[in-house]
């Protein structure tokens, strides 16, 4: 199993967001910092997903028992004419919301684009995700994610650009956001272990915009100092663990999320929203997750 661009990482699932703060103070409004963390994962695990279809080239669904993937039981994998070029790959979950391995409802379809698996690790490998009525948490994934292989860096790590233009449709008729990001991610562990994906540990850096299901508009930037981490070990792959990103919504001042630090590596759904010099605890299963 390669692990091109398992970079995942906060997702989908509108639910109240209880904090000890008062969203009423226009200043402390953190809508912003949750429509950005939730796309943040959002597309991660997307890539993630994909890259688990790609590798498994002999592989027509998901194993049941096997917990190292996302996405099982629940996918399906149509693959194309292995001639084509691109090849052409569909994970199907189905048109009912089925239970994820990382806790995550799922339906609809990605479509990816892909080169051949003998050269999906090549310097210059592009992917191309999109969504035939993909849903997660009953959140609607809009848009497309186009996946480049940068190759080995002089810092020594595979590094991937990831180029992401879309939204997401929130459940409940609760609105639509938007969002673009351009980052880079850098494989710190577990590339050169295909066989597993249990030891990956990737870091994220760029910078996002995107619209609240207010109309706000904000901007995004990750910590080039701290950048944002996930590990993929069962029981840690749902969140982000370390990182910081600071999250500037039009007209109000700048909101600094903290993940946690990279070491020692403490997986929970815990983060922290700085703002106005008022620090909140929040839960990121209750995010847009």
């Amino acid at each position: 199993m390669n692990k091109l661009f398992h970079t995942t990482a906060l997702l989908l699932g509108l639910t109240t967001l209880i904090v000890s703060c008062n969203n009423d103070d226009e200043g402390d409004d953190l809508n912003a910092v949750y429509n950005n963390a939730a796309s943040q994962t959002a597309y991660n695990d997307v890539a993630s997903i994909g890259d688990e279809s790609v590798v498994d080239d002999n592989l027509t669904s998901f194993k049941m028992e096997d917990m190292e993937k996302i996405s099982s039981p629940c996918a399906t994998i149509i693959k194309g004419d292995t001639n084509d070029m691109p090849n052409v790959t569909t994970i199907d979950f189905g048109n009912t919301n089925c239970l994820c391995n990382d806790g995550k409802n799922r339906r609809g379809k990605i479509v990816m684009n892909h080169p051949p698996p003998s050269l999906a690790r090549d310097s210059g490998a592009l992917f191309h995700h999109e969504f035939v009525d993909f849903y997660v948490n009953d959140n609607k994934v809009l848009g497309y994610i186009n996946v480049t292989n940068f190759g080995l860096s002089p810092d020594g790590f595979h590094h991937f650009k990831w180029d992401i233009v879309g939204g997401l449709e929130l459940a409940d008729g609760a609105g639509t956001t938007s969002w673009e990001s351009h980052q880079v991610i850098a494989y710190l562990a577990g590339f050169n272990t295909p066989n597993t994906r249990l030891d990956d540990k990737i870091g994220i850096n760029g910078g996002s915009s995107g619209t609240s299901q207010t109309g706000e508009t904000f901007t995004a930037q990750i910590d080039s100092l701290n950048p944002l981490r996930r590990s993929f070990s069962i029981g840690c792959r749902k969140h982000f663990f370390a990182g910081t990103a600071f999250i500037t919504p039009q007209g109000k001042p700048m909101r600094t999320i903290n993940y946690g630090e990279a070491n020692p590596e403490i997986c929970d759904d815990v983060a922290t929203v700085t703002v106005n010099g008022n620090t909140y605890t929040i839960s990121l299963d209750n995010t847009h997750e």
